[in-house]
């Protein structure tokens, strides 16, 4: 067994992405957004910078999306 064994994968890009999209997806259903997932989020969020760029971008992104949509 290598040295190497024992450290875990890096996250891919894309998979950050996805789920930095769940979280998004997630959150906009209010009914069901409790304290709890803030809670994961926040801890998420927390884990990586990449984690916070890739949920703040998107979430721009879906403003936009939103504010543009408004507009018709």
């Amino acid at each position: 067994m290598s040295d190497h064994a024992h450290i875990a994968e890096p996250e891919s890009a894309i998979r950050i992405e996805e789920r930095a999209a769940e979280w998004l997806l997630s959150r906009q259903d209010a009914c069901n957004w409790n304290e709890a997932d803030q809670g994961e989020l926040d801890a998420w969020l927390a884990q990586s910078f990449a984690h916070q760029v890739a949920f703040y971008r998107l979430e721009a992104t879906l403003d936009r999306a939103e504010r543009l949509r408004a507009l018709g």
